[in-house]
């Protein structure tokens, strides 16, 4: 019901909001994330998200995907500090937090549309580079596996959309190449 839409959507914004605003203000001293007390704050705040966001794996799928801006922030944020800790050697504590938000982003018909295609290729692409920060080769090549798989998906669809609207028998142009 639309009530319990809007609670679990203040709820959870409001959610994100305090914890990235206290994220932000106590790791002020250390913005690049290069001691390892400002990664463990950083896990502990993005555990307390990843907490506080259990209630969606609980609603029906057409709440969550209504709420698809919300896991969408989550990987704005999760994103840009697995970034950090990968350019200063923390990448095996990125690999939790890359892993909950692309699965929450597949799961979702919104985040898994076309129009955030070039984000998901993005994400998948950080956690094969932490991956293989660590020397998980094998994975690394599972996730780049993985994500050229999304992307051959998604361009068959789209042909077979371009053909039908257009009456054609060719497909879209390549576009794999300009995601790259």
């Amino acid at each position: 019901d639309m009530n319990q839409l809007l609670e679990l959507e203040t709820n959870l914004l409001t959610s994100f909001n305090h914890i990235e605003t206290a994220l932000r203000n106590n790791i002020t001293h250390d913005q690049e994330i290069k001691l390892s007390s400002t990664v463990e704050c950083i896990k502990n705040y993005f555990d307390e998200l990843i907490n506080k966001c259990k209630i969606l794996d609980e609603v029906d799928l057409s709440i969550q995907e209504q709420l698809y801006h919300i896991i969408y922030n989550i990987s704005l944020l999760f994103y840009e500090f697995a970034h950090k800790m990968r350019k200063h050697k923390y990448s095996i504590h990125a690999t939790k937090y890359l892993l909950w938000i692309i699965t929450h982003i597949e799961s979702n018909v919104v985040l898994n549309s076309v129009k955030y295609l070039k984000w998901r290729v993005k994400l998948y692409m950080e956690l094969m580079f932490v991956y293989e920060d660590y020397g998980a080769c094998a994975e690394a090549f599972k996730v780049v596996t993985q994500a050229l798989n999304k992307l051959n998906d998604l361009k068959e669809a789209l042909d077979q959309r371009y053909q039908r609207l257009n009456g054609s028998s060719k497909g879209l142009p390549d576009y794999d190449k300009q995601v790259f």
